[in-house]
């Protein structure tokens, strides 16, 4: 299994890096990128089941382009948007489980966090240059609850950058005496989405020891605005 990557210029950039655990087989690390509406999402599915989390994904970007959401006004669609992915989670059956973290970007500097398990979600604020987790880490998973563990509007200013990643890389973190914040903060020196994913492979390339997966998104709201709007991609990245 090989690193599978997404780059869009300065504007997003992802990968799929597999770990170092013999027992796996597939990656259960699922990446949902939609430049044209304004939504990143990761999904980690269970090594019993790893193709759960790319199927829930499918799933999500069929509703999303169903009711067409679109760099959403949260102040008329961020319950419509809830309601929609709630009902997803009662339809996914018990061995379908898979963690979920999306975030949708808004169009009036803030944007909507949907999130259950134990995946993760940071933003690097352009004004103080702090990395600030989003998410609410919990043992929940899509399949075996019946609603998203959270779900509110967090602040996203166009110049910021938003983080989402599976929890392989709290165990990289780890392998380096690092919290994820500190880690994702190494990362974002110069504040480019390519440059995370680069600084990640560098830091797992020290690292010896046996690792899980990593699925991550890096991004910046701004640029994904400015993008011309013609033929841009929507994208789920899976083993």
């Amino acid at each position: 299994m090989g690193v599978k990557f997404f780059e869009l210029g300065q504007a997003v950039s992802a990968a799929i890096i597999p770990g170092r655990k013999e027992s796996k087989e597939k990656t259960g690390d699922a990446l949902y990128i939609d430049t044209e509406r304004g939504i990143l999402a990761v999904a980690d599915g269970s090594e019993k089941n790893p193709s759960a989390s790319s199927r829930f994904l499918e799933r999500f970007k069929e509703a999303v382009e169903e009711n067409g959401f679109f760099y959403i006004r949260q102040s008329d669609a961020f319950e419509e948007v809830v309601v929609m992915t709630n009902s997803l989670v009662r339809d996914t059956p018990f061995h379908e489980s898979t963690t979920f973290s999306a975030v949708l970007i808004g169009q009036n500097g803030n944007a909507a966090l949907l999130h259950t398990g134990d995946s993760l979600v940071f933003t690097l604020r352009a004004e103080t240059q702090a990395m600030e987790q989003k998410s609410r880490t919990n043992h929940l998973l899509i399949g075996r609850a019946l609603h998203l563990f959270q779900t509110e509007i967090i602040p996203l200013e166009p110049s910021d950058m938003v983080i989402l990643a599976t929890d392989g890389i709290v165990e990289l973190a780890r392998c380096l005496r690092f919290s994820p914040q500190d880690l994702l903060s190494r990362c974002t020196t110069h504040r480019s989405p390519s440059e995370v994913i680069s600084n990640i492979l560098k830091f797992i390339a020290s690292v010896e020891m046996s690792l899980d997966d990593i699925g991550i998104i890096a991004a910046i709201p701004g640029t994904m605005k400015n993008l011309e709007r013609e033929d841009l991609p929507r994208v789920i990245l899976k083993d």
